[in-house]
C-alpha cells in the first residue's frame, strides 16, 4: 500500500477531468451559445421569449436542451474537482473534522471556514459552485428556468430558500 501512489492517481484523475472540461465541455457550450445567440430570430429578452423562440424552432430547443445537460455536467465535474482538492489538501496537511476524518466537500469546508483561513479568500467562489451544484441536484424549478447569457455562455439555476416556500435564490456563473 503506497499513499504516494494514491495521491498520484487522484491527481492524474483531477488533471484529466480539467482537460476534459477545457477541451470538450466548455468549447461545446460556447459553440451552442454562439449558434443560439447569433440567430437573428432568437429573442433572448426574457425567459418567456426564450421559451417562445425555442417552441417555434425545434432545432433551437434541442440545442438548448443539450446545452443545459452539458451545463449540469460542467457543474458536476467542477464540484468533483473542488471536493477532491479539499480532500487531498486536508489529508496532506492533516486537517480533520470533529469525527477525525478529512473534509471531503465544499459544504463541509464552508461550514468550517474559520478553521481554514487559507480558503477564506475563495469563499465567494466556493459558495457559488456549492449553490449551483445543490440547486441542480435538488431544485424542481431548474428545468423550466431557461436563460441564455448575453455576453458569454452562463449557467443559471434557481433554488428555493430553506424553510421559505415563495422565496427563491437565482444563481449564475459565466463559463467563457
Amino acid at each position: 500500500y503506497n499513499l504516494f501512489l494514491n495521491f498520484s492517481l487522484k491527481h492524474m484523475s483531477m488533471i484529466n477531468r480539467m482537460l476534459y472540461l477545457n477541451r470538450i465541455v466548455i468549447p461545446a457550450q460556447h459553440k451552442y451559445w454562439q449558434e443560439i445567440i447569433n440567430e437573428p430570430k432568437f429573442d433572448n429578452s426574457t425567459p418567456e421569449k426564450v421559451m417562445q423562440s425555442c417552441n417555434s424552432h425545434k432545432e433551437w430547443e434541442h440545442k438548448l436542451t443539450y446545452s443545459l445537460f452539458q451545463q449540469e455536467e460542467l457543474i458536476m465535474h467542477l464540484r468533483k474537482l473542488i471536493d477532491d482538492c479539499i480532500a487531498l489538501y486536508c489529508v496532506a496537511k492533516q486537517k480533520f473534522n470533529k469525527a477525525g476524518k478529512p473534509l471531503e466537500s465544499i459544504g463541509e469546508l464552508i461550514n468550517q471556514i474559520d478553521k481554514f483561513s487559507e480558503f477564506k479568500k475563495h469563499l465567494y467562489y466556493l459558495k457559488i459552485v456549492n449553490d449551483l451544484s445543490n440547486s441542480l441536484k435538488h431544485s424542481v424549478i431548474n428545468p423550466i428556468y431557461i436563460r441564455i447569457g448575453q455576453n458569454e455562455p452562463c449557467v443559471f439555476t434557481v433554488s428555493s430558500k430553506k424553510d421559505k416556500k415563495n422565496s427563491f435564490i437565482y444563481n449564475d456563473l459565466g463559463i467563457a
